[in-house]
C-alpha cells in the first residue's frame, strides 16, 4: 500500500513514517517547506504541500498517483499545540489551532475521500487528543480544535461505506520537544 503521512517532519509523523518505511509499498510525508515538489531520501518520499491550500493538496495527490500509485492510507498527523493562557485571553491561538489541527485534516479528507470512494478502498486516520474528550485547562484552542477532529472522524465513519474506514488516534501526551518545554 501507499501510505501518506501529513506533517512529515513532526515528531509523531516521523515515527509513523519510519515505522511503515519497510512495511509498505511506499511512504510519503507531506512538508510545507521543501526545496522541491518531490524528494526521495533513504527510501522515504516527501512532497511539498501547504495543507491549508486545497489546490496544493490536489496537486500533491496527483503527484503521488503519478509517481507511485493511489494513496491507500492517509494519516493526518499534522498539527500543533499551544497552552498557557485562559480561554478568554487567547487571541491568535484560536484561529491558529483551528487551522493547524482541523482545517488541514479536513482539506486532506476533501481531496482523498473521493479517490478512496472511486477505488472502494481506503483508510483515513486522524490524530486527535484525549483533550478533545475531557478538555484541558489553559489549552482551550488546542482542545477545541482536536474535539473538531474527533467529531469529524465519528461523522465520517458513519457516512462512508464500502471498504473505507475513518478512525482517530487520541493520545494523552506525546513526548515531543514542544510538549517537554510546555509541560516540564
Amino acid at each position: 500500500m501507499v501510505i501518506v503521512v501529513t506533517g512529515g517532519h513532526g515528531a509523531t509523523a516521523t515515527g509513523i513514517i519510519h515505522h511503515f518505511k519497510n512495511r509498505a509499498k511506499a511512504v510519503v510525508g507531506t512538508l510545507r517547506n521543501l526545496d522541491s515538489k518531490w524528494k526521495e531520501k533513504e527510501g522515504i518520499y516527501y512532497t511539498k504541500c501547504d495543507l491549508s491550500e486545497l489546490d496544493q493538496i490536489e496537486g500533491c495527490v496527483e503527484l503521488i498517483r503519478d509517481r507511485l500509485d493511489e494513496p491507500h492510507v492517509w494519516i493526518n498527523a499534522v498539527g500543533g499545540f499551544t497552552m498557557g493562557k485562559p480561554a478568554e485571553e487567547c487571541i491568535n491561538e484560536w484561529e491558529k489551532m483551528h487551522l493547524l489541527n482541523f482545517e488541514t485534516s479536513l482539506n486532506c479528507i476533501k481531496n482523498i475521500l473521493p479517490i478512496m470512494k472511486e477505488n472502494n478502498f481506503g483508510r483515513i486516520i486522524n490524530f486527535g487528543s484525549r483533550a478533545s474528550e475531557k478538555g484541558m485547562a489553559l489549552a482551550g484552542p488546542y482542545s477545541v480544535s482536536k474535539a473538531s477532529i474527533h467529531n469529524l472522524t465519528k461523522t465520517l465513519s458513519m457516512e462512508i461505506n464500502g471498504d473505507i474506514t475513518c478512525n482517530a488516534v487520541l493520545p494523552e501526551i506525546i513526548d515531543t520537544l514542544v510538549n517537554r518545554e510546555s509541560m516540564p
